[in-house]
C-alpha cells in the first residue's frame, strides 16, 4: 500500500486498532516472525500518518499465552 491518498483526515481523526492473534502457545512460540510483523503494523500505521498515542496495539491474547509458556 504504497498510495497515501486514501487515508483522509476523517480517518487520521480516529484510533488505529492492530489486532495481533495467535491460534495457540504453539504459534506463539515457532511462529516469531509472524508475531514480529503483526507488532510493525503499529509502525506502518504511524508511517502512514497516525500519531504513536493514536495506535492501540490489542494483544492480550499472545501475552497470556506467551506467560502460560514460561509458567509452564
Amino acid at each position: 500500500m504504497s498510495d497515501h491518498s486514501k487515508i483522509g483526515k476523517t480517518h487520521l481523526q480516529r484510533a488505529a486498532v492492530v489486532y495481533i492473534r495467535q491460534s495457540s502457545a504453539a504459534q506463539v512460540e515457532h511462529n516469531r516472525e509472524s508475531t514480529a510483523r503483526q507488532y510493525a503494523l503499529a509502525d506502518r500505521a504511524v508511517a502512514l500518518g497516525w500519531a504513536r498515542d493514536q495506535v492501540i496495539v490489542i494483544d492480550q491474547d499472545v501475552r497470556r499465552l506467551d506467560i502460560a509458556m514460561h509458567d509452564a
